[in-house]
């Protein structure tokens, strides 16, 4: 994706009040494969957990409205003698959507939460007409040495710090110790299995949870993530949400474009890396 200019405007703040965020979405790692503890029982013992990769894109109900909103406005702006600025085909298909990338690996484990929409030029410039794509969101490491990260919404990184208790426990990636899934029809999504049950409070809305990790500590009892922007960061290291259809305003739909076990990871991707797009809080270029 192409690197371009801009900051969230008034317009797109009013539309979007919650900025997208890392899904409904969880990521994690696992140590190396010891002995299980003597007085372990049976039930709690793990295999090994292999490489995983997942990639998927999260949608707000106002997404489409976030992207009708640019095109009314350079129709508007077609009508004025103020030089226009659009943004690519491309860029334009990003607007209102967010892609959530996950990554696990022996000791390691990361995730990138990236959101885009669109900031517009300084008015008393005249540069309203003046559209930028831009980021926002976060990419985030941890290994044994600590946890590392990027803010995409002004591409600043945070020293690394060493690892909590709780960060720690995502890489250690114990067995739940209630692994029976959630009573619903299950189905295939990107090729795993998964449960669906309605999400409560929405009863039109539909989350559909991995039913496959519940030995390296992944949620299978997931009662849906109304929004990734409200999200905790255990909900990212330990929910799993294959796909989710919305009903009205809530939940963020979910789809999965890929989730592969046991192939080779790309290294490179899981290290912090800057926003694809301007980052949203610095000023125009």
């Amino acid at each position: 994706m192409t690197t371009v200019a801009g900051t969230i405007s008034t317009t797109v703040r009013t539309l979007h009040p919650i900025a997208l965020s890392t899904l409904g979405l969880v990521l994690a790692a696992c140590g190396e494969n010891t002995p299980n503890p003597p007085d372990m029982a049976p039930e709690q013992r793990s295999t090994a957990m292999p490489t995983i990769y997942i990639d998927q894109i999260v949608e707000p109900y106002a997404g489409a409205g976030h992207r009708d909103m640019y095109e009314e406005m350079v129709a508007a702006c077609n009508e004025t003698d103020l030089p226009l600025r659009e943004i690519s085909a491309a860029e334009k298909d990003l607007l209102g959507k967010a892609r959530v990338q996950r990554w696990f690996a022996p000791d390691k484990a990361g995730y990138r939460w990236e959101s885009w929409h669109y900031r517009q030029g300084n008015v008393h410039q005249r540069q309203h007409c003046q559209f930028h794509l831009v980021s926002t969101g976060r990419h985030v490491f941890i290994d044994r040495s600590g946890l590392y990260s990027i803010q995409l919404d002004d591409n600043e990184p945070f020293d690394t710090v060493p690892l909590s208790d709780r960060d720690a426990g995502y890489l250690s990636r114990l067995p739940l110790e209630d692994s029976r899934v959630a009573e619903g029809p299950t189905r295939q999504v990107a090729g795993q299995e998964c449960v669906e049950i309605p999400v409560p409070g929405y009863e039109e809305a539909r989350t559909c949870t991995w039913t496959g990790g519940g030995e390296w500590g992944f949620d299978v009892r997931s009662l849906g993530q109304l929004s990734v922007a409200i999200a905790s960061h255990s909900d990212f290291f330990r929910t799993v949400i294959l796909e989710q259809r919305s009903a009205g305003l809530l939940p963020d739909q979910i789809t999965t474009q890929r989730f592969s076990i046991g192939e080779a990871l790309d290294e490179s991707a899981m290290q912090p890396a800057p926003a694809t797009a301007w980052p949203a809080k610095l000023p125009l270029p």
